[in-house]
């Protein structure tokens, strides 16, 4: 068998990273509360 190592980056390191980079005004893929709302207004029909 083998194994392959994948690097995955830690959690809780990305969210405060895309936070800081959020209140730094630089531009990230985060979603917005619309986004959110038509994405369960799809899944629901």
């Amino acid at each position: 068998m083998i194994r392959y190592g994948i690097a995955k980056p830690e959690p809780l390191r990305v969210e405060h990273e895309n936070f800081r980079d959020a209140v730094l005004g630089k531009p990230a893929d985060i979603v917005t509360i619309e986004q959110g709302l038509a994405t369960l207004i799809v899944q629901r029909r």
